[in-house]
């Protein structure tokens, strides 16, 4: 069972949810007469790496995958994240 949201013009999330993705609503239910401003491509944050950490390779669905530990440009090293090798090199080819 499937459930369709009714969302504005223009939203760019997909408006059917299975019923198992939903929680029963708790507390109060009131709407906003104002929905919060877009965030546009021109004021998304864009992440670029700055230098591979560390290696590390992980089971996945009972397959090996190879990730890597990504400095970003701009972030402290504390805020790196684990990214699949495979993800790191198709969007970013540049960056070995």
């Amino acid at each position: 069972v499937a459930y369709k949201l009714k969302l504005p013009a223009g939203s760019k999330v997909h408006p059917v949810f299975h019923v198992s993705l939903l929680k029963k609503a708790v507390g109060e239910y009131h709407e906003d007469d104002e929905l919060p401003e877009l965030i546009g491509e021109e004021q998304a944050e864009l992440y670029e790496p700055e230098a591979v950490l560390a290696t590390r390779k992980i089971q996945y669905q009972g397959e090996e995958l190879k990730q890597v530990l990504i400095h970003w440009k701009g972030k402290v090293v504390e805020e790196a994240t684990w990214e699949d090798c495979v993800m790191m090199k198709s969007q970013f080819p540049q960056f070995d």
